[in-house]
């Protein structure tokens, strides 16, 4: 694991700045009486992020070192600390794909951990200069929330004695539900949510920003919740892949999450990936060749949905699956690892 990752670089430099941060956090939960009432694949709220940040960092931004959305992002990744590359083709292939049909936004829910981060390599296809992403959920009360922290890439040039990188981050809260993925940009802007757009317009509404900025902004979010729905399928291409179990300790009465003694990273569609490089090889000495070839080479089935009923007669319910790109004509594809994890109604199920 390389020890120099933007994820890691954004924890160790806020605990070298604020040594008491996760203690800290420990004691707003309890003092706020939240532990163990987050719901279900929440262990940290948003609302919880900003007050920790106000008692570390006051409430004047200029002086802020780290947004205060970061810090939400942290204490829920800490305890696993989880960290996925997608094989580059891969990562092509799912953030050119756009999310059509009517995804429901609560299938976000099904992600492998409290917290992820994703790794977003330099593309023609990702208009923004990020280094990757933080994803988590904020379930606290009514709120039913999945938090987008994307870390900008570093101006390796900057002679600035004490920077704050970490201060200018690109956050999205997307309110989930029934309502389908497709609409969660338009419900974000829609709230108001001043400090999450990119443009620092105070509440900025979704029908006002301009036609070919919010066409980059609709691809940069549709990019990272196809990457994250990914994760979130039921069967996940992912190297070596085991369920992170994060750790906890009483310390007297309360009850604390360990952090994980190291990062786990783990690679993600190694085999759909090859898939699509030798499909791309093929068609170019097809192409060389003039070949005009009708054999179906291997490649990626565009994700899709499948939708049937459960249960009894009189008491059926609709159960609704994302099927995830599909490596088509490809030897072993029918034998990829199989993850289940199944979602009913509310529930969060990991692993």
């Amino acid at each position: 694991m390389n020890e120099n990752h933007p994820a890691l670089n954004a924890l160790r430099a806020v605990e070298q700045r604020y040594p008491n941060v996760w203690s800290l956090a420990d004691d707003l939960q309890s003092q706020f009486k939240t532990a163990g009432k987050h719901r279900e694949g929440s262990v940290f709220s948003d609302a919880e992020g900003h007050m920790l940040s106000y008692r570390l960092q006051g409430a004047s931004k200029p002086n802020q070192a780290f947004h205060p959305a970061l810090f939400g992002a942290l204490v829920s990744w800490r305890p696993t600390k989880g960290i996925y590359h997608f094989h580059p083709a891969l990562y092509e292939a799912l953030i050119e794909t756009d999310l059509d049909g009517e995804i429901p936004s609560s299938l976000l829910l099904r992600m492998p951990g409290y917290a992820v981060y994703i790794e977003t390599p330099a593309s023609e296809n990702m208009p923004y200069p990020i280094e990757g992403f933080f994803a988590y959920l904020s379930r606290m009360g009514k709120q039913d929330e999945l938090q987008i922290v994307a870390l900008l890439k570093q101006d390796e040039q900057s002679h600035d004695k004490d920077p704050a990188p970490l201060r200018d981050v690109i956050l999205y809260s997307l309110p989930l539900g029934n309502h389908p993925v497709s609409d969660l940009l338009r419900l974000h802007f829609e709230r108001g949510e001043a400090e999450a757009s990119e443009t620092g317009t105070p509440k900025r509404k979704y029908s006002e920003i301009a036609d070919d900025t919010k066409l980059i902004i609709e691809h940069v979010v549709s990019s990272i919740l196809s990457l994250l729905l990914y994760l979130c399928s039921e069967q996940p291409e992912i190297d070596n892949w085991t369920p992170p179990e994060p750790k906890a300790k009483f310390f007297g009465t309360k009850r604390r999450l360990l952090a994980a003694k190291e990062a786990m990273s783990w690679d993600v569609g190694l085999r759909i990936g090859a898939a699509l490089d030798l499909s791309a090889k093929q068609d170019r000495e097809s192409a060389n060749e003039g070949g005009s070839g009708i054999t179906v080479r291997p490649h990626i089935r565009r994700a899709h949905w499948h939708s049937f009923w459960v249960g009894k007669r009189g008491a059926q319910t609709l159960s609704l699956r994302w099927l995830p790109p599909i490596a088509v004509n490809t030897d072993g594809s029918e034998k990829l690892p199989a993850v289940i994890r199944q979602v009913q109604g509310d529930h969060h199920a990991q692993g």
